[in-house]
Parts: structure tokens; sequence; C-alpha cells
């Protein structure tokens, strides 16, 4: 029976067609910081990967540019005050202030505040009635 296990899995695993470029990184809520941070760490890894994203909405204004952000709350120096998420560059019509959002797309280098940083070029963006968890702590 061992021996017919190998076969089969490896004919399943053909047959599904399913590549490493169709694979999607979902970026959830129990790991949410271990793996935002795991992609900022080992960025070379993670280039050109998509990735799937839930959090909170906002955006910051530097310089006449506007870099828009989906984060979760974690930890910071004197307790809960820091935040932990990703820059994205969209097309579309944008959340409002505070919405909870998803982003799918592509892990990429960008600009952000005039320095190179970590970005998803997003292929689609949707606002969310459900809320995960709002401040993460792994």
């Amino acid at each position: 029976m061992k021996k017919l296990m190998v076969p089969v899995i490896l004919t399943m695993f053909i047959l599904s067609g399913c590549s490493s470029s169709d694979r999607i990184l979902e970026i959830n809520d129990k790991m949410f910081l271990s793996q935002v941070s795991d992609i900022y760490t080992n960025y070379k890894d993670y280039e050109g990967k998509k990735v799937k994203i839930e959090g909170i909405y906002n955006y910051f204004e530097y310089d006449e540019e506007t870099n828009h952000i989906v984060y979760r709350n974690g930890p910071g120096c004197c307790g809960d005050d820091g935040i932990v998420g990703l820059f994205f560059n969209y097309d579309g019509e944008h959340p409002l202030y505070n919405d909870w959002i998803e982003v799918v797309g592509t892990l990429e280098i960008g600009e952000v505040n005039g320095l190179e940083d970590i970005i998803i070029n997003v292929e689609s963006l949707t606002v969310n009635d459900e809320r995960g968890l709002e401040t993460v702590s792994q």
C-alpha cells in the first residue's frame, strides 16, 4: 500500500495543474505580525509572490504624495501603540479611512516617502463588513 501512495499523490499534484506561481500567500490573523516581519526580513524570498492580506485602511501624505497602507495595530514601545502592515499601490477608488479591507496583489519594491520600500501592486481591493483582529501580537 505504501508503494502505491507516492504515485497516486504525484499524479494528483500533476493533474491539479497548480504551480507555485498560482499560489497566494494568505497573511492571516493568527500569524499576521510574524508573516509581515518575515516578508520584510527575507524580501528576496517573497519578491514577485502574490499575497492576500486583510486589515485596516489608512493613508499618509508626504510631500504632496499619498501613500496607502493595510495594517493592524501591534506592539510598540509603550504597549500596543505600533502598527504593522504593507503599503500598496492601487489605481481604483480608495476606501474610507479605517475601513476593513482585503488586498490581493504582488509584492515588489516601490517608493514610499521617497525611499525604497516593499509594496503590494494591487490586483483587487475589497471593503469587508466583518473585521478580523485589529490588534495582533504574533
